[in-house]
């Protein structure tokens, strides 16, 4: 097991070229480096995925048939990173199976939050530097689908 994270590589998925940049500015705040990259569709993603990521933050105002590719494509990449959809607070979630669900930020403080937040979360945290054993996503890639 590695005790120092070099970096935090997440990827950030959503057609608002705002939400991206609001991310990639709040990226800077946490302790932990983040290494963030922008993908505008699941064809975006899928490419990104392939170079590995810890953490992916999927847009909800994307399109379900968009938001099902990329959860497809995160659960099949070499080691599967932690998956957040990004719902608006007044609409809810799309029920699609991620690891976790977050309020998709209006505000560049709300994304410093929660920026902060998947730093210290040792659930996103090692994906790629913590062993697999530890920090596997338990339900977030199988076959079994909770109702």
């Amino acid at each position: 097991m590695v005790d120092e994270l070099v970096s935090l590589p997440i990827i950030v998925v959503s057609g608002s070229r705002d939400i991206q940049e609001m991310l990639r500015q709040a990226a800077s705040a946490p302790s932990v480096p983040i290494e963030t990259l922008e993908a505008g569709n699941a064809a975006a993603a899928a490419r990104s995925l392939s170079g590995g990521a810890d953490l992916v933050f999927v847009d909800g105002d994307l399109s379900s048939e968009e938001i099902a590719q990329v959860v497809a494509a995160a659960c099949q990449a070499a080691k599967p990173p932690f998956t957040v959809l990004l719902a608006k607070p007044d609409t809810g979630a799309v029920p699609f199976k991620t690891d976790a669900l977050a309020t998709k930020p209006a505000q560049l403080e709300e994304a410093r939050r929660l920026m902060e937040a998947a730093a210290a979360d040792p659930r996103a945290r090692g994906r790629r530097f913590v062993d697999d054993a530890l920090h596997r996503p338990q339900d977030a890639c199988s076959d079994t689908l909770s109702t």
